[in-house]
């Protein structure tokens, strides 16, 4: 369908496995603070994916907005 210029379902992955850059004195820090990178990693893909396909992207009302 790409091929064609028609549209199609994409769906965006990424994975990563590495040590926590911080000390951590607790599991429960460790896992609050890969979530925390892990929701970062998701605002930069959104950010990226709407400025990739020409939406518009105001970064300065972005927090609580839906942009699809």
């Amino acid at each position: 369908a790409i091929l064609d210029d028609q549209p199609a379902p994409i769906a965006v992955l990424d994975w990563k496995s590495g040590m926590t850059a911080r000390v951590c004195r607790s599991t429960l820090a460790a896992e609050a603070a890969h979530l925390a990178n892990a929701v970062e990693l998701v605002d930069w893909t959104a950010v990226f994916l709407a400025e990739t396909l020409r939406r518009q992207s105001d970064l300065r009302a972005w927090h609580g907005r839906h942009i699809f």
